[in-house]
């Protein structure tokens, strides 16, 4: 229920809203799109102190009571190629180098332990170095989940290693190893499913990038084109009303000489 001494706030539809976008200080880092969104809603009235008895009786009705708000809100995204070269990219030249691993003979598990558990450890600090040019947020970007699986692929990879060696350690015990062994392929077929899985990992990362992010994007990108498209209609339209009301004034002064010439 609306009562009569309350404002309702409600959008001009006949005059859109704008933005300002040249005196946006962040341009670098930030997009401000054009497009604004003014939303009405309500909310249930809360208890106000007031010395007027009449308005504490209706006060106490809180159910019924309504305010009325206007919510204008505009949209802005990160500019994310800093963060496609600088972050992913690196990232991801980072954990290319564990599958190179696989070139040390599965006899030297110290060798594979010791460069794996380095490039897990740089990753490690790399993605705390690239936290701090972030805000602190409680949910987790595609950035955020992209380091972590990087990091969990690190951590399989030195599993592995760890398990081969122990493993031809068991069954060999000696330092050399034929090419044609047993555990010399089965170290192959382990290096080609990682990699199918790194690979399939990369094109799963990408359709959800441009099936989610990406598309949401393209949506703020079509409502700038919508906005466009009424701000030069409601332009055409208050020009051709100025024009017309020029254009009846000019012909009201012609009328008035003759009108006098006349008399």
């Amino acid at each position: 229920m609306l009562y009569d001494d309350r404002v309702i706030l409600v959008a001009d539809h006949l005059r859109l809203s704008g933005i300002n976008r040249e005196t946006f200080v962040d341009q670098q880092e930030w997009f401000l799109y054009e497009h604004v969104i003014s939303e009405q809603r309500f909310v249930k009235e809360f208890l106000m102190d007031d010395n007027d008895d009449a308005v504490e009786e209706h006060s106490k009705s809180q159910d019924e009571r309504k305010r009325s708000f206007l919510v204008i809100s505009c949209h802005a995204a990160r500019r994310s190629e800093y963060f496609y070269w600088n972050d992913y990219c690196l990232m991801c030249l980072i954990t290319i180098c564990g599958f190179c691993i696989f070139c040390i003979p599965p006899t030297l598990p110290q060798n594979r332990l010791q460069i794996g558990v380095t490039l897990l450890l740089t990753s490690i600090t790399f993605r705390w170095t690239v936290n701090r040019s972030l805000p602190t947020i409680s949910y987790l970007t595609s950035l955020d989940k992209y380091s972590i699986i990087s990091i969990f692929i690190l951590v399989i990879l030195c599993i592995w290693h760890a398990a081969m060696g122990a493993a031809v350690f068991i069954a060999k015990h000696y330092p050399n190893i034929n090419t044609d062994d047993e555990f010399v392929w089965i170290d192959r077929y382990a290096l080609f499913g990682f990699l199918g899985a790194f690979f399939i990992m990369h094109v799963a990362m990408l359709v959800w990038l441009f099936l989610v992010p990406l598309a949401y994007r393209r949506q703020m990108e079509r409502n700038d084109q919508e906005y466009r498209i009424k701000n030069r209609a409601k332009s055409k339209s208050l020009a051709g009303k100025v024009t017309s009301r020029t254009v009846m004034t000019v012909n009201g002064r012609h009328r008035l000489p003759s009108t006098n010439q006349r008399s």
